[in-house]
């Protein structure tokens, strides 16, 4: 693999890691909401 080969994979891989965080943030989100009604139920 040549160099541009290896910032092109790298630009690519940042794109998939963009949508991997809103995916993790999201579940954190919806965990810390359902976290907050159980303490607010309890």
């Amino acid at each position: 693999m040549t160099r541009r080969d290896l910032r092109l994979e790298r630009r690519r891989r940042r794109r998939v890691n963009q949508i991997g965080y809103g995916v993790v943030v999201a579940v954190l989100v919806a965990v810390a909401v359902a976290f907050a009604v159980t303490l607010a139920a309890g």
